[in-house]
């Protein structure tokens, strides 16, 4: 998966001028267990509950997002990044989604990952940080 440059990603610490890292998820097991590794590992991420389908979205040039295909199909059709890097679906399965294209895709062990870029112009959706 090379169609997303490293440098695009937040690499500095908050305050730094970058964007700040911003991880959201529905359950909130897994927004504690997200707040714990970062504090553990020494990263600075802001953790919260959200659901990407109804909640605001944070402001960022590129998106990670391990879910479902069904989700991330409707959680692309809403997002504004410039890239959205996605997993959590099976090898045979291809989000259908307008608006972005696939430049890159990775399977493994009959799961597959997909780089897309935004190609059409989207109202933004920011969440307030």
């Amino acid at each position: 998966m090379r169609a997303v440059d490293p440098v695009s990603l937040p690499s500095r610490p908050l305050g730094s001028g970058s964007l700040p890292v911003v991880a959201v998820d529905l359950d909130e097991v897994a927004v504690e267990v997200a707040a714990l590794t970062a504090l553990v590992n020494g990263v600075e991420i802001d953790v919260r509950r959200a659901d990407v389908l109804r909640d605001e979205l944070p402001r960022t040039d590129v998106v990670v997002a391990n879910i479902e295909l069904p989700v991330v199909e409707r959680f692309l059709e809403r997002l504004v990044a410039r890239f959205a890097v996605t997993s959590g679906y099976l090898e045979s399965e291809t989000p259908a989604v307008s608006g972005w294209t696939r430049v890159d895709r990775l399977e493994l062990e009959g799961w597959a990952a997909d780089v897309f870029s935004l190609t059409a112009p989207r109202a933004s959706y920011t969440m307030k940080l």
